[in-house]
């Protein structure tokens, strides 16, 4: 899978809307946004690492980063859900309502909706909690991929082009 080099955002500081909470310690590169929706919230804990270009945005609930958790670049997390205590979520994974439980580990480029995935893996192949989920996928699973990608990538997009014209950039 090819996945394109990021570039350094226009925008060198992190975006902040509705209820964000960050722990002093979190490092947080530029380029970040983090959106709440109303009667939503996103807390990152202690320690986290937060890469260029990461997009978090909770909808319906909250959205909690464990501590110690390393999110890579171009992240991008939607919905409700709690990543645990020291995981480690590879460069463009796409997350859906996820909740991970502490020291997972993501792949690059991985897209996870729901946990459905990696909770199939954990039943089919008896992965222990403290895991790499890798990038190989059956020929059904390809099918939803496509598709659950093509609607991670557009609410990207559209983020993007909401916050580029809120700062001025297009």
């Amino acid at each position: 899978m090819y996945l394109p080099p990021l570039q350094m955002p226009a925008f060198l500081d992190r975006v902040m809307i509705g209820d964000v909470q960050i722990d002093p310690s979190a490092a947080i590169a530029p380029g970040v946004i983090l959106q709440a929706d109303p009667s939503s919230s996103i807390v990152i804990g202690a320690g986290v690492c937060i890469g260029m270009g990461v997009i978090l945005h909770a909808q319906t609930g909250k959205l909690a980063i464990g501590v110690s958790t390393n999110l890579g670049a171009g992240v991008l997390i939607v919905g409700k859900g709690e990543i645990g205590a020291n995981c480690c979520i590879g460069s463009c994974s796409t997350l859906i309502n996820c909740n991970l439980p502490s020291g997972t580990i993501i792949a690059a480029g991985k897209l996870l909706e729901n946990n459905s995935e990696l909770l199939e893996m954990q039943k089919e192949e008896s992965i222990p909690t403290d895991s790499l989920v890798d990038n190989e996928a059956g020929e059904s699973k390809a099918e939803i991929k496509s598709e659950s990608a093509a609607i991670a990538l557009n609410h990207a997009k559209a983020h993007l082009n909401k916050f580029a014209k809120k700062i001025n950039l297009l």
